[in-house]
């Protein structure tokens, strides 16, 4: 398991804790491989941040909801962040399954271009919006988190 040789090399080097910050869809193992390296390794912390610690906060900056792949927040995010990695903005597309289909079959099976939302809604300025907001509210949390489990530096 990578993350567990992730760690076990940080606690090697003195580290306490490792936060993992998963944007990406479809890594729902991560959940369960943090609990157990958090039992397994009780002088280190593993740190995952879930999603709602900034979900909520972005729903003031983008009009879509269920936005799920390339659509209007990924594309606003590149095109701030990495504006070089948007070779033009894809069709919209929002399937006629839920998300809960991505757990039988790949994204390609369910959107032949592998867009679910609406990228066309994508600004450059909604992309820096939510980056500060994620930044802000990722950070906070881990504070909220180290100080709650009394990890010093």
């Amino acid at each position: 398991m990578i993350l567990r040789d992730i760690v076990n090399s940080l606690r090697e080097e003195g580290f306490k804790y490792l936060v993992v910050f998963s944007w990406h869809g479809g890594n729902f193992i991560l959940k369960p491989a943090v609990r157990y390296l958090n039992l397994d390794y009780p002088d280190f912390k593993v740190i995952l941040v879930p999603e709602q610690v900034y979900g909520k906060a972005l729903r003031g900056i983008f009009e879509t909801v269920n936005d799920l792949h390339a659509g209007e927040q990924e594309t606003s995010l590149l095109l701030y962040l990495k504006p070089d990695t948007v070779r033009g903005i894809s069709g919209d597309y929002k399937p006629s399954v839920d998300r809960e289909m991505l757990d039988y079959m790949p994204m390609l099976k369910i959107s032949p271009t592998g867009v679910w939302g609406m990228p066309s809604k994508a600004s450059i300025s909604k992309g820096k919006e939510a980056f500060k907001i994620i930044v802000e509210s990722v950070v906070k949390y881990v504070k909220d988190v180290v100080e709650t489990l009394g990890i010093s530096n």
